[in-house]
Protein backbone atom coordinates (compact mmCIF):
# COMPACT_ATOMS: atom_id res chain seq x y z
CA UNK A 1 0.00 0.00 0.00
CA UNK A 2 1.22 3.30 -0.77
CA UNK A 3 -0.11 6.41 0.84
CA UNK A 4 -0.31 9.61 -0.96
CA UNK A 5 -1.48 12.97 0.42
CA UNK A 6 -3.13 15.81 -0.98
CA UNK A 7 -3.93 19.21 0.04
CA UNK A 8 -7.91 19.08 0.85
CA UNK A 9 -9.84 22.11 -0.35
CA UNK A 10 -12.78 24.10 1.78
CA UNK A 11 -16.18 21.88 0.97
CA UNK A 12 -14.02 18.66 0.75
CA UNK A 13 -16.19 15.86 2.44
CA UNK A 14 -14.70 12.41 3.33
CA UNK A 15 -16.64 9.33 5.24
CA UNK A 16 -14.55 8.10 8.16
CA UNK A 17 -16.10 4.45 8.62
CA UNK A 18 -14.05 3.61 12.02
CA UNK A 19 -15.97 6.71 12.94
CA UNK A 20 -19.21 6.37 10.65
CA UNK A 21 -19.62 10.16 10.44
CA UNK A 22 -18.65 12.32 7.17
CA UNK A 23 -16.07 15.25 8.31
CA UNK A 24 -16.58 18.94 5.68
CA UNK A 25 -12.95 20.39 5.22
CA UNK A 26 -13.51 24.52 5.71
CA UNK A 27 -11.55 27.48 7.35
CA UNK A 28 -11.26 25.62 10.38
CA UNK A 29 -9.91 22.49 9.90
CA UNK A 30 -11.83 18.70 9.61
CA UNK A 31 -15.23 19.51 11.00
CA UNK A 32 -18.25 16.93 11.24
CA UNK A 33 -21.51 18.69 9.84
CA UNK A 34 -24.25 18.29 12.39
CA UNK A 35 -25.82 21.42 12.73
CA UNK A 36 -29.00 22.20 14.76
CA UNK A 37 -32.46 22.96 13.60
CA UNK A 38 -33.17 25.66 14.40
CA UNK A 39 -29.14 26.64 13.27
CA UNK A 40 -27.23 28.28 15.90
CA UNK A 41 -25.11 30.93 15.10
CA UNK A 42 -22.13 32.41 16.92
CA UNK A 43 -19.86 34.96 16.36
CA UNK A 44 -17.44 37.42 17.94
CA UNK A 45 -17.18 41.13 16.22
CA UNK A 46 -15.19 43.98 16.82
CA UNK A 47 -16.95 47.46 17.05
CA UNK A 48 -14.96 49.94 14.94
CA UNK A 49 -13.75 52.24 17.84
CA UNK A 50 -14.56 55.28 16.46
CA UNK A 51 -18.22 54.73 15.52
CA UNK A 52 -21.60 56.70 17.34
CA UNK A 53 -23.24 52.69 17.63
CA UNK A 54 -22.73 51.45 21.10
CA UNK A 55 -22.88 47.86 22.00
CA UNK A 56 -26.09 47.89 23.13
CA UNK A 57 -27.74 48.84 20.15
CA UNK A 58 -25.00 46.53 17.64
CA UNK A 59 -26.25 43.52 19.16
CA UNK A 60 -29.71 43.81 18.63
CA UNK A 61 -28.93 45.40 15.07
CA UNK A 62 -26.58 42.43 13.92
CA UNK A 63 -29.09 39.54 15.42
CA UNK A 64 -31.88 41.58 13.10
CA UNK A 65 -30.21 42.16 10.32
CA UNK A 66 -28.66 38.13 9.93
CA UNK A 67 -32.27 37.16 10.27
CA UNK A 68 -33.55 39.96 7.58
CA UNK A 69 -30.84 39.08 5.30
CA UNK A 70 -31.31 35.22 4.82
CA UNK A 71 -35.00 34.99 5.97
CA UNK A 72 -36.00 34.23 1.85
CA UNK A 73 -33.60 31.34 1.79
CA UNK A 74 -35.20 29.45 4.94
CA UNK A 75 -36.33 25.92 3.70
CA UNK A 76 -35.49 22.57 2.88
CA UNK A 77 -31.89 21.90 1.82
CA UNK A 78 -30.77 25.64 1.43
CA UNK A 79 -27.12 26.10 1.48
CA UNK A 80 -25.32 28.77 3.56
CA UNK A 81 -21.86 29.79 3.34
CA UNK A 82 -19.76 31.39 6.72
CA UNK A 83 -18.05 33.66 3.90
CA UNK A 84 -22.46 34.82 3.42
CA UNK A 85 -22.69 35.78 6.96
CA UNK A 86 -19.39 37.65 7.28
CA UNK A 87 -19.96 39.68 4.64
CA UNK A 88 -23.50 40.70 6.22
CA UNK A 89 -21.97 41.61 9.34
CA UNK A 90 -18.97 43.60 8.17
CA UNK A 91 -21.88 45.64 6.12
CA UNK A 92 -23.53 46.95 9.08
CA UNK A 93 -22.86 50.18 10.37
CA UNK A 94 -20.07 50.00 13.99
CA UNK A 95 -18.20 46.61 13.10
CA UNK A 96 -15.32 46.61 11.70
CA UNK A 97 -14.32 42.96 11.90
CA UNK A 98 -16.08 39.93 12.55
CA UNK A 99 -15.05 36.14 13.57
CA UNK A 100 -17.45 33.66 12.90
CA UNK A 101 -17.56 30.56 15.41
CA UNK A 102 -20.52 29.06 14.44
CA UNK A 103 -21.69 27.32 12.27
CA UNK A 104 -18.19 25.57 11.83
CA UNK A 105 -18.25 24.86 8.07
CA UNK A 106 -20.40 25.74 5.52
CA UNK A 107 -23.63 24.36 4.96
CA UNK A 108 -24.92 23.02 1.31
CA UNK A 109 -26.82 19.90 -0.37
CA UNK A 110 -24.55 18.89 -3.44
CA UNK A 111 -26.90 15.69 -4.22
CA UNK A 112 -29.49 14.37 -5.56
CA UNK A 113 -31.91 11.86 -4.17
CA UNK A 114 -31.28 9.34 -7.53
CA UNK A 115 -28.05 9.10 -6.11
CA UNK A 116 -28.49 7.68 -2.43
CA UNK A 117 -28.26 4.33 -1.94
CA UNK A 118 -31.43 2.29 -0.31
CA UNK A 119 -30.17 2.48 2.77
CA UNK A 120 -28.82 6.28 2.44
CA UNK A 121 -32.72 6.54 1.36
CA UNK A 122 -34.19 5.01 4.85
CA UNK A 123 -31.63 7.46 6.50
CA UNK A 124 -32.59 10.31 4.59
CA UNK A 125 -34.15 13.35 6.50
CA UNK A 126 -34.10 17.08 4.83
CA UNK A 127 -32.52 19.37 6.70
CA UNK A 128 -34.56 22.91 7.46
CA UNK A 129 -32.40 25.67 7.31
CA UNK A 130 -33.67 28.76 9.64
CA UNK A 131 -32.87 30.65 12.85
CA UNK A 132 -34.29 33.56 14.41
CA UNK A 133 -32.51 36.49 16.44
CA UNK A 134 -32.59 34.51 19.70
CA UNK A 135 -30.72 31.63 17.70
CA UNK A 136 -27.74 34.25 16.91
CA UNK A 137 -25.53 34.82 19.72
CA UNK A 138 -22.88 37.78 19.80
CA UNK A 139 -20.01 39.21 21.65
CA UNK A 140 -18.65 42.28 21.16
CA UNK A 141 -14.45 42.81 21.97
CA UNK A 142 -13.26 45.97 22.19
CA UNK A 143 -10.75 47.47 19.73
CA UNK A 144 -7.57 47.67 19.97
CA UNK A 145 -6.37 51.26 19.15
CA UNK A 146 -2.91 51.73 18.30
CA UNK A 147 -1.43 55.47 19.14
Amino acid sequence: MQWSFIQPKVDDIVYVQSKEKKYVFGDLGWVVPEFTIPLKISLELVRESLSPVSEVLLIPTVKETLVESFKSRFGIQKSLFRSEIIDVCHNINGVEHVRLIEPKCNIFYNYSLEDLSEQELVEYVPEFLYFTESDVMVTVLSSQVKS
